[in-house]
């Protein structure tokens, strides 16, 4: 893989490099071309093997009316894997982070 720069701590690298776009749809350019609209608060995490991880942030328990939280409010986020076309693999409370050595843990 093409480093333009030494690796670091808190990057997540992947191989192959995956170009994308996101706004109400991910876009993939390169190396695979894939396009599929995203939940209202949905971002691409990474790709790796297929698929593709998303995080989404949950508010739970918004009073519209009052424009205030209720007190059974819950806010936090979920990690969503889909398939390129879009397909949702499966959804897990919590975010994913990076470890220096590759690895990485869901919290």
């Amino acid at each position: 893989m093409y480093r333009p720069f030494e690796k670091r701590e808190n990057v997540l690298y992947s191989d192959p490099v995956y170009l994308l776009s996101e706004r109400d749809e991910v876009r993939c350019y390169f190396p695979t071309p894939f396009r599929f609209p995203l939940g209202e608060h949905e971002s691409v995490q990474f790709v790796h093997d297929g698929k593709v991880y998303l995080e989404n942030w949950v508010e739970e328990g918004w009073d519209d009316a009052q424009d205030r939280a209720t007190e059974d409010s819950r806010m936090y986020s979920e990690t969503v894997v889909r398939d390129v076309s879009g397909r949702k693999l499966s959804r897990e409370v919590g975010g994913l982070f990076p470890s220096a050595d590759g690895d990485g843990w869901m919290a």
